[in-house]
């Protein structure tokens, strides 16, 4: 049941990810591992694999962040992520700065234009408020923070030039997601007019 659940993700997921004419986005993938994501860990990383392709590194963390020595890029690398977190001793607590500044420096190693974090947000208290300070030292860099659970608090404000927040996040709006980083790469001018075209094919078909 749950392996067929994560194929619907995915499927879902997949839908109209790439855009004829507008520019892939490098991603650098952040899989928040702590002991709160547990049983939800799955959900995240089967929500991410459309926008997998793209990525050029992956992270997981809990108390401590790792560059995880393999690619994510299909359901069997779910399982491959359980184990190899198992191995790390991780599902404890969340040091969401860690991941986020790994993140950061593996974009900026590899020429990513975008970090998806995928978390829960629930950060531990010894640590909050230092994800935000690494976005914000780090401007240069795009971070598109996934909060995989419905919890009403959040670590990081919604008002940063350079980090969109998805609460409660759907496949469809990580899909929205990745066309805006996709947009953000054509420069203003382009951007508005292949909205207008999409505009345009929209009402043909209504």
């Amino acid at each position: 049941v749950r392996r067929e659940a994560l194929s619907v993700a995915y499927e879902r997921a997949t839908a109209n990810v790439e855009l004829p004419g507008l520019p892939k986005v490098k991603t650098v993938m952040v899989y928040d591992l702590s002991g709160s994501m547990s049983d939800h860990f799955r959900k995240a990383i089967a929500m991410s694999l459309p926008l997998a392709e793209e990525a050029v590194a992956y992270v997981g963390f809990s108390n401590n962040a790792y560059e995880i020595p393999f690619r994510v890029n299909g359901l069997k690398a779910i399982e491959e992520v359980e184990r190899w977190a198992r191995e790390l001793n991780l599902f404890g607590g969340t040091d969401l700065g860690a991941g986020v500044k790994l993140g950061a420096l593996l974009a900026k190693a590899h020429k990513a234009n975008a970090v998806y974090v995928f978390t829960d947000e629930q950060e531990n208290i010894a640590n909050y408020g230092q994800a935000i300070e690494v976005i914000r030292q780090n401007r240069d860099v795009k971070f598109v923070v996934v909060n995989a659970l419905p919890y009403p608090t959040h670590a990081v404000p919604t008002r940063e030039e350079n980090l969109i927040t998805l609460p409660a996040c759907t496949p469809e709006t990580l899909t929205a997601s990745y066309r805006l980083m996709q947009l953000k790469e054509v420069g203003e001018e382009k951007a508005v007019e292949y909205v207008e075209q999409l505009v345009e094919v929209k009402k043909r078909k209504t």
